[in-house]
């Protein structure tokens, strides 16, 4: 599936699981593009290169139990951003992981976690 294009409404549907509504900017940022370059792929107008693509579903994916925990922040702290909880997520799943409390391939399929401990930024 890395391999496979990024349609528009996939672009889209991720940026704004992300990011919320007003998820163009800082899709940009974590993406290292221009304004203008999203505003492209979200039209079609251009297509997603598969490295913009692994970046994009790298930002993502998290596993269903990393979407449980995603849910579950957002639930009980729905003033948190959205991407806020996606690092929430990303962070409690690899303390469980540290601690030996995830069977392999559970929590992100085998992926090793993106995230530098104790910062909230994805390399």
């Amino acid at each position: 599936m890395q391999d496979c294009p990024i349609t528009p409404a996939e672009f889209i549907a991720t940026g704004e699981l992300l990011f919320g509504s007003r998820w163009r900017t800082p899709m940009a940022k974590a993406l290292g593009l221009s304004d203008r370059i999203i505003r492209y792929y979200q039209s079609g107008e251009r297509p997603i290169s598969p490295a913009i693509a692994a970046k994009i579903r790298g930002l993502a994916h998290i596993g269903p139990v990393g979407e449980v925990i995603r849910t579950t922040v957002r639930k009980v702290a729905p003033e948190v951003p959205p991407f806020t909880a996606q690092l929430i997520a990303r962070h409690i799943l690899a303390d469980l992981e540290s601690l030996g409390m995830m069977a392999n391939g559970w929590s992100r399929d085998g992926q090793e976690p993106q995230i530098e401990p104790g910062s909230s930024n994805l390399k």
